[in-house]
C-alpha cells in the first residue's frame, strides 16, 4: 500500500531524503525526489517543473501517475472518502457533503489545507521571505550564497528559486 506518506515522510521534513528518486507503487522510480510540503503553501508554482499552479491542482495527480500511486483514475479514492465512515464524518464537518456529493474537489481541499499547515519556523530567513518583514534580514544576509547554482550573483532571484527549487532542477549539481 502505498499514500502520500510514503514519500513525503514526516520525520525528514516531509520529503523522502536522502533518496534521489521517489519510489512509488511496486518501487517503481521517478526521475525526482519528493520536493518538501513544509511552506508549500508559499510557492507559486508545484511540482519540480513547476507545472501545476497550486496546491489542490497538485494534489490530483500523484494518485494517477502510472510510478507514483498507478491508479488508473481517482474513484478508488472517492469510493474510499465516500463509503468508509470516518472520512464520510470528516467531510461532512467540514464541507457539509457526504456520500457521491464528496468529489475530487473536496478532496483536493482537503489535502491542500493539511499541507498548508507545515509551516516552518519563525526564523528571520521565514519572516524575510515568506512574511514580507523587509528588516527580518540584513543586506548581507540576503545576498546569494549559493556556490552550486548556475543562476548569475546579479539576477533578480524568485520566492521559488530562493527556496531552492528552480536553482536545484537547473544545476543538478547540489
Amino acid at each position: 500500500m502505498i499514500s502520500c506518506a510514503s514519500c513525503h515522510l514526516s520525520e525528514e521534513a516531509f520529503t523522502d531524503s536522502p533518496l534521489n528518486v521517489s519510489e512509488g507503487i511496486n518501487t517503481l522510480t521517478g526521475t525526482r525526489n519528493a520536493p518538501t510540503v513544509v511552506n508549500s503553501a508559499y510557492f507559486e508554482k508545484l511540482f519540480w517543473d513547476g507545472r501545476s499552479p497550486d496546491l489542490e491542482n497538485q494534489a490530483l495527480h500523484p494518485f494517477v501517475n502510472p510510478v507514483e500511486m498507478g491508479l488508473k483514475t481517482h474513484k478508488p479514492i472517492l469510493d474510499i472518502v465516500q463509503t468508509d465512515e470516518e472520512y464520510k464524518k470528516q467531510f461532512k464537518d467540514v464541507f457539509g457533503k457526504t456520500g457521491t456529493a464528496v468529489t475530487m474537489k473536496e478532496v483536493t481541499q482537503a489535502i491542500a489545507a493539511f499541507e498548508r499547515t507545515k509551516i516552518s519556523g519563525n526564523s528571520p530567513f521565514d519572516r524575510w521571505l515568506y512574511g514580507g518583514e523587509k528588516t527580518a534580514m540584513s543586506p548581507s544576509q540576503k545576498r546569494p550564497r549559493l556556490s552550486c547554482s548556475p543562476i548569475p550573483p546579479s539576477r533578480k532571484y524568485t520566492r521559488d528559486e530562493i527556496s531552492g527549487q528552480k536553482m536545484l532542477k537547473r544545476s543538478r549539481h547540489c
